[in-house]
This record gives structure tokens, sequence and C-alpha cells, in this order.
């Protein structure tokens, strides 16, 4: 009986020694290969230049030479240089989600192919061309054989041909909530529409979702680049909560950032002139021509400060105009 203890401890050091070894990152085996396996992977086809906006998709797949039956076969991709950054150019896709480039082929699975993912990533900012050079199968491969393989890609960066204004509410300067009778000023509805340079019509997209804040994409109802020429922008007040006839009209800020995907311009602005008083159509909608003026010129925007003649009657138009809109 006692030979037979002695020669169970000896057993149980020994599996205690090997299993402490050479730690494949799977907590099943060793690093050391599976005799007789090895594994392939060429990352030449993703070589090559990929814009920003196109959103593609890169894959690259490694094969076993034969079936993995005892241990899980292991493999990670991993960025070795380059400017652009894994995580905001480009993200490996994995079956637990983004950002982890590790893919396992499980013992017994019957599985001989894995393939990574990699998306190329629009961050909006504007940017030259990045390089981004990876490695798929590195020192943490586990249970087999592969020689690694390399790629070299380039992310051209994306420039938006329009901006977007993002119109936001609710708030004062210092970011403190406003509120009128108990009520939010978050709350009311504001709408946001382009106004052509003679105030005579509404022209390209609108942002009218009763969202705050309001997006809207500074183009032409297909999305197109406006035509060259002067813009202003307009605030019409939709609705709000009943404010009854006793309290004195509410002024409170707006605010504005122009921004352009993957260009230069990104400015903030803020609109403190805007009321519920404003000027009023019989049916009782509200709407002001904003001080902020969007010159296009051959794809060229600029936003500044401008100046809107109201005593024309103008403003009453479009007034009347965007209320024959909503019948």
């Amino acid at each position: 009986m006692k030979t037979i203890k002695l020669y169970l401890i000896a057993l149980f050091l020994i599996v205690m020694g090997t299993s402490c070894e050479d730690e494949d990152y799977t907590g099943k085996a060793k690093m050391e290969p599976v005799s007789g396996i090895s594994a392939s992977v060429d990352a030449s086809a993703i070589a090559g230049t990929y814009q920003e906006a196109d959103g593609d998709t890169l894959r690259v797949t490694v094969t076993l030479s034969d079936l993995q039956k005892t241990a899980d076969a292991v493999f990670y991709a991993i960025q070795t240089g380059g400017e652009a950054i894994l995580g905001e150019d480009a993200e490996f896709i994995n079956e637990d989600g983004y950002g982890v480039a590790k893919k396992t082929i499980p013992a017994g699975s019957g599985i001989q192919t894995v393939t990574w993912s990699l998306v190329i990533l629009d961050d909006c900012i504007a940017e030259g061309t990045e390089t981004l050079e990876l490695q798929f199968g590195d020192a943490r491969t586990a249970n087999v054989d592969v020689n690694p393989a390399t790629a070299s890609i380039s992310i051209a960066n994306f420039r938006s041909e329009v901006p977007e204004v993002i119109m936001e509410w609710g708030t004062n300067a210092a970011g403190e909530e406003l509120g009128v009778g108990g009520l939010d000023v978050a709350d009311i509805d504001l709408d946001l529409f382009i106004v052509n340079e003679d105030l005579t019509a509404f022209v390209g997209q609108s942002a009218a979702t009763g969202g705050n804040p309001e997006f809207l994409t500074f183009a032409a109802a297909d999305g197109s680049p406006l035509a060259n020429g002067t813009y202003y922008l307009y605030i019409d007040f939709y609705s709000s909560f009943d404010l009854g006839p006793e309290l004195d009209p509410i002024e409170f800020p707006v605010f504005f950032n122009f921004n352009r995907c993957g260009g230069e311009l990104n400015s903030d602005a803020i609109f403190t002139g805007f009321d519920n008083n404003g000027y009023q159509t019989e049916d009782g909608y509200v709407g002001a021509v904003i001080p902020y003026v969007v010159t296009v010129n051959d794809g060229n925007i600029t936003i500044n400060d401008g100046t809107v003649d109201i005593a024309s009657g103008k403003i009453e138009k479009l007034n009347e105009l965007l209320a024959n809109a909503k019948k």
C-alpha cells in the first residue's frame, strides 16, 4: 500500500510540473505543437489601399494541415507598425465582439480553417493616408506550427462633401438645465431648415424629427452638395408645452456645432436670441432665421456670422410657407 501511495504522489508531481510549463493560453494543453500538424496562413491578398468611408472588411484565413483532435489550436493577429491605430482606424471582429484578434480551432471540432475579419473604420478625423502593419500568427500560437504572415495596408482619409449641423438646446452655456414653470426647455420641439439667400424658399434637407439634438446634413434633398451660393439656417418653433397666456416669452440659447467628417470644418456657435415670441403667423407657428451664413464655393464651405434683414416681410413669408407645408 505504501508503495502505491508513493507512486501516486510521484505521478501527481509529474502532471503538475507538465501543466505549469509552456502555458498555451487555452488552459488545456502545452505550447508544444501537436505532432505532425502545421498551419498555413497567407495575408498577401489584403495588401492595398482602402477608403475610410467604404467600410471594407478584409479577411485572412489560417488552415490546419489536419484535424486538431487533442488540443485547441490558438492564433493571434497583432499590429507591428504603421501610423494607423487598431480600434480607431481599423478593428478586428471576433466571435466575442470587436477588438479581439484571437482565433481558436477547438480540439475535436472537425474544423480545419478559421478566419480573421478586419473592418476599416471611418474616424471622421482630418488626416492623411495612414499605414497599418499586421502580423498573423506570433509567439502565442498554441499547439501547432505556423509561419507568421505579414501584410501592409493603407487607409485613405475620407473627406465629406457636405457638413453636418448639430443643434441642441435646454441648457445654458455652463451646461445647467433650463426650465420654466417646472417644465424643461429641452422638451420644446425645435426644427432646423436651410433657407436660400433671398429668404424666399426652403432648400435641401431638414432636421425635423422631434428629437433633441437635431442633426442636419447641409446638402440637397438627394444628399448631393448644394450648389454654390449663400444660405441661412432657419429655426422653427414647432411646438412646446402649454405656457399659458400670462407667461412672458421664454428666451434661451441654442447651441450649434458645424462639423465636416474628415475635413477642416469643426466649430461651435451659440445663438442666444431665440425665443417663443419671435415671428408668429395667424396659425401660431413661430420661426427665426439665425445669423449664421453658410457659403458654398466649389466644395469649400465657410460658416460666418451674418445680418438678416427682417423688415422686408420675408420672415413672415417663410413662416407662411412652412405653416402651409405642415397642413
